[in-house]
């Protein structure tokens, strides 16, 4: 195929990690430290309350010479939790040279005690199942957030002797 007269060469670059609160609230920007990130599956995570439900989104850029096809989407590819809600979204038709964000709505897995670290793996696919870019990692760390006190243990009587 052809776009502008040149062979289609898709592809992307990710330059930025953006977190928010299922509410809206952003928590992370071009952070979640995006130099760990390009490094794969060994991202810096997010911590978030156990179950709670987050939007991670990966800032990404056309640097192919051709706009993403329709049909393009981001897939899980590897890992994953129980209860994600998303194993696949659409992607916006960025332009070569354009940058968009590219958002999966998710919960933190569920940690029952302590801590309990999510990872996963996406891919951004066309229609066709053809590759564009790098993976993109997604690290949650789950908190427990049970903080009960447990009650004193009753006092023992001590024997009269």
């Amino acid at each position: 195929a052809e776009y502008m007269g040149q062979a289609v060469r898709y592809d992307a670059q990710l330059v930025g990690v953006r977190v928010t609160r299922g509410d809206g609230t952003q928590v992370a920007a071009n952070g979640v430290n995006l130099a760990n990130a390009l490094q794969g599956i060994a991202a810096s995570s997010y911590e978030a309350k156990s179950g709670e439900q987050i939007v991670w989104g990966w800032e990404v850029k056309n640097t192919g010479n051709a706009p993403f096809p329709a049909g393009t989407r981001v897939v899980l590819c590897a890992f994953g939790w129980d209860n994600m809600n998303n194993t696949q979204t659409a992607v916006p038709a960025l332009k070569p040279g354009e940058t968009g964000t590219i958002s999966v709505r998710m919960n933190a897995p569920v940690a029952v005690a302590g801590e309990v670290t999510g990872r996963s793996v996406w891919a951004l696919v066309t229609d066709r199942q053809q590759a564009i870019g790098p993976l993109l990692p997604a690290s949650v760390i789950a908190v427990a957030t049970c903080m009960e006190t447990p009650s004193p243990l009753p006092a023992r009587k001590q024997p009269h002797g």
